[in-house]
């Protein structure tokens, strides 16, 4: 229980960190959302439509319309303008709560990846086993969740290429320690895989 508990907390850590550093200090993230100049226009053109906090995409069907209309709907706003929007009828201004989530959140992905690797350690006993398993879950992310963001939701590149960085430099600085760490001490003598 120490070891897990050492090994997630050190990994959390370090992710914690990375992601700082990846969008406080580095270029990593300069580019990921653009400016608009008349951005107090918009918002406020806003507030009169989007009464609650929600994502909300433009255009859509109106919920419930049988799919039927589907191919109307296609017609008319195939080549169109299309926007995602994150609405919030307030800012937040309160960091201090999400530094905290966010650390929460760090803790229990390498919680994950640290169990795994720690009830897995006599089938990936060497350090670059444990670190390519590590990176699965690193990628595994990228496919599923960013990669199908753009694929499905027209994500933009700019956007998403930040976060395809952050899953893989975060996760490989992570995944060393672990490989690391956790090839410390006795392992049965059973078969590894290299």
């Amino acid at each position: 229980m120490k070891r897990i508990m050492i090994a997630t907390l050190v990994g959390a850590v370090l992710l914690f960190v990375y992601q700082f550093i990846s969008w406080e200090i580095s270029p990593i993230h300069e580019n990921s959302y653009k400016y608009v100049a008349d951005q107090d226009t918009i918002t406020s053109y806003l507030s009169k439509h989007l009464k609650e906090d929600g994502v909300y995409a433009l255009p859509m069907m109106l919920p419930g319309a049988p799919k039927s209309d589907r191919e109307a709907f296609m017609k008319k706003y195939v080549g169109q303008p299309e926007a995602m929007i994150t609405w919030h009828n307030k800012m937040g201004g309160e960091m201090g709560m999400q530094m905290v989530m966010g650390f929460v959140i760090d803790l229990i992905a390498v919680l994950i990846v640290a169990s795994l690797l720690l009830r897995t350690l006599t089938i990936f006993s060497t350090f670059f086993a444990k670190l390519r398993v590590v990176m699965s879950f690193s990628f595994f992310v990228i496919f599923q969740t960013t990669l199908m963001n753009y694929n499905w939701f027209n994500a933009p590149w700019h956007n998403l290429k930040g976060d395809i960085i952050d899953s893989i430099l975060a996760w490989l600085i992570v995944g060393c320690w672990l490989a690391w760490y956790t090839g410390r001490g006795k392992q049965e003598n059973i078969p590894a895989i290299e």
